[in-house]
């Protein structure tokens, strides 16, 4: 244990010239920096002046996708990182990049080879029931953003997966209530998709069809620029046609 001063304050580990190299060879042979600072009673800022920082493992495509394979398989983030040997971060990264370039690709999948007319009508009254297509406003410093999202809840989880299976998108979340059935949730924050579905669904909607137009606006905007006054103006548009309690759906 480091020793303490009156104060109660860590007093400074005086290291020699062969604690030095010591603390290196450690390093080197692939020990932990926190058990470095066990071992040689040192602090986070003395191990950063006499260690480099650890470089991030670049991995090769078929690496990539060997990772990509597991998370979607179910494995854990914490059994991706000891198989693979790679951070936190970088895991997340490689999905959230994943994500992104499958986005693109179904957007332009459904613009090109759209679902059968019926399919589309019944989703559309299903969506006039129990679905909602909403914008989102987060506060942030120093300014403020919009997401939109679209989703569906009912407790059949049948209908809820012929959403999924037909955009090929959105991820399904169960809320299981005391003493109530089931409900299964689709949701989908991906705007490119959300766009190509606002556009096939748009003619066959009744209720939310004027929420619709309005959110459709919302992703033209957000795509042609940067221009909050534009994107604030259509959000209290939005406000005034949805109520409150809608909102937060």
């Amino acid at each position: 244990m480091r020793k303490r001063d009156e104060k109660g304050r860590f007093q400074k580990t005086e290291l020699t010239e062969e604690d030095m190299r010591n603390i290196r060879m450690d390093f080197e042979k692939g020990m932990k920096i926190k058990d470095i600072r066990k071992k040689y009673h040192i602090g986070a800022k003395t191990s950063r002046k006499l260690l480099p920082r650890r470089r991030r493992k670049d991995l090769t495509k078929e690496e990539v996708h060997a990772l990509i394979q597991d998370y979607e398989n179910g494995m854990s983030v914490e059994e991706l990182m000891k198989k693979h040997k790679v951070g936190v971060g970088t895991i997340y990264n490689h999905i959230k990049k994943r994500r992104k370039d499958s986005g693109i690709l179904t957007a332009q999948e459904l613009s090109q080879n759209p679902p059968p007319t019926n399919i589309l009508y019944f989703i559309a009254g299903f969506m006039d029931g129990d679905g909602s297509i909403r914008i989102i406003p987060h506060r942030s410093r120093p300014t403020k953003f919009y997401t939109v999202v679209i989703s569906a809840s009912n407790a059949n989880r049948d209908v809820i997966e012929l959403l999924q299976k037909t955009f090929k998108s959105g991820h399904i979340w169960v809320r299981a209530k005391r003493n109530r059935r089931e409900q299964y949730r689709w949701v989908l924050y991906n705007r490119k998709i959300i766009k190509v579905i606002l556009e096939l669904l748009m003619d066959k909607l009744i209720a939310r069809k004027a929420i619709a137009k309005i959110v459709y606006e919302m992703i033209i905007a957000k795509e042609e620029k940067w221009d909050r006054r534009k994107q604030d103006a259509i959000y209290r548009k939005y406000k005034k046609l949805v109520p409150f309690r809608y909102r937060l759906d």
